[in-house]
């Protein structure tokens, strides 16, 4: 079943990213701070993107995730009243690396 299914169209809430959000955003201040734009791979509930782009305004923040996963994302992301977080995109990470895999051992001798 996909996620959007079991959410009922609500946002899902994990009490892990409310917990740790705080600690992993004082570590992405010093490490984003020259830095304009991020893709964050597997937004997941969208809370640390939501979270992350509210107190680091000079990033252009670009969640992603499973295309699957996107509704509730989405659903999320639609909260934030900000204008540096983008629309989640479909990114399945699995794909880029058999990909970019694939181009190295083309390249080999």
């Amino acid at each position: 079943m996909k996620q959007e299914d079991r959410t009922g169209g609500r946002a899902i809430l994990s009490p892990a990213c409310e917990n740790n959000k705080s600690f992993i955003l004082e570590v992405l201040r010093r490490k984003f701070a020259t830095r304009t734009q991020v893709l964050e791979i597997g937004s997941g509930t969208g809370q640390h993107a939501c979270h992350f782009a509210e107190h680091m305004p000079w990033l252009l923040w670009q969640p992603s995730d499973l295309q699957e996963n996107l509704p509730p994302l989405r659903r999320r992301l639609a909260r934030y009243a900000g204008v540096n977080l983008l629309p989640a995109v479909p990114f399945d990470a699995r794909q880029a690396l058999a990909a970019a895999a694939s181009r190295r051992t083309l390249h080999r001798k």
